[in-house]
């Protein structure tokens, strides 16, 4: 039986969550770097500048120091944020994170939740809005940040977080992906 989730239980987890997302990017990047370090090595290529290697190294250091306060910032940004009433669609073990965005699903693994993620991106406009029409501000376009996304489907997940147009949590062996509120108090 999974445990009951308090406030301060879903705060650490969502400290948790963002600390193993910003580990796991620091570790595929630097995997990255080194494979293509070794490979250069091992199959002849052009001299190893170690300068540059320790520049290439620090910089993915610095970047992944420049998520983790953008996380941090976001997330006290969202605890000023009232909880939505939970509708029927989401799960009761998700419910204590509704804070943090609109509920987009759950999910058995990162690949799948960034298949769900292009394919959002790629769904024409939704109808009822006729070109010049100002029913309201337009709808937030993110399409144009998935293509800026990793190839491999975990590290697009990964740069979906890490960018802020989703959060995820691991919650009972599922991926829960919420997209975050931009603001706007009308929105639900």
């Amino acid at each position: 039986m999974p445990t009951k989730r308090t406030p301060d239980t879903a705060l650490m987890q969502t400290i948790d969550r963002d600390e193993r997302v910003l580990a796991c990017d620091l570790l595929r990047n630097l995997c990255d770097l080194l494979r293509g370090v070794l490979d250069d090595l091992l199959l002849g290529g052009p001299h190893l500048e170690v300068q540059q290697l320790q520049e290439s190294v620090e910089y993915l250091v610095l970047s992944s120091r420049y998520h983790g306060r953008a996380l941090n910032n976001a997330r006290i940004s969202r605890r000023g944020t009232i909880r939505r009433t939970p509708s029927d669609n989401v799960p009761e073990p998700a419910r204590p994170f509704l804070r943090l965005g609109s509920y987009i699903g759950a999910f058995r693994s990162h690949q799948l939740l960034a298949v769900e993620l292009g394919q959002q991106a790629a769904a024409p406009a939704p109808p009822g809005r006729e070109l010049g029409e100002s029913a309201g501000p337009p709808p937030e376009d993110h399409s144009g940040r998935f293509s800026t996304y990793r190839r491999d489907l975990t590290g697009a997940a990964i740069d979906a977080h890490l960018q802020g147009d989703v959060w995820t949590i691991d919650i009972d062996g599922q991926v829960h992906a919420f997209r975050p509120h931009s603001g706007d108090s009308n929105e639900p």
